[in-house]
């Protein structure tokens, strides 16, 4: 299973499954989630074969009607993703609650690390 299908299972309950790679579509109703890859740790080794897993930098982004709600759900995605031991996950930022410029929405992401 890729990092992909991983994340979004584990997140989809919070939001009753409008969990989306990168976008979500404009339609969506609030609450939802929006996670997409920002980087990760390159692996090397000194025989030069490919590593079978790989260091994954992940921001996870969740929208809603107001902070307060975006920071609970933002809570509550932060453990499922601790507790998914498949991913490995370290969490490299707290959680960073702000007005969406573009829609007005309140949102909270956070960055994560899974090693996958």
């Amino acid at each position: 299973m890729g990092m992909e299908t991983m994340v979004t299972a584990a997140l989809a309950p919070l939001v009753g499954g409008r969990v989306f790679q990168d976008v979500h579509p404009s339609v969506t109703p609030r609450p939802c989630i929006t996670f997409r890859v920002t980087g990760g740790t390159p692996l090397s080794f000194l025989d030069g074969s490919a590593p079978a897993r790989e260091i994954v930098r992940v921001a996870v982004t969740t929208w809603g009607s107001t902070n307060l709600e975006t920071a609970a759900i933002g809570k509550a995605a932060e453990a499922v993703l601790r507790a998914a031991t498949a991913l490995q996950t370290t969490v490299l930022s707290y959680r960073n609650p702000m007005i969406d410029s573009t829609t007005g929405a309140a949102i909270t992401t956070q960055e994560f690390e899974f090693f996958v």
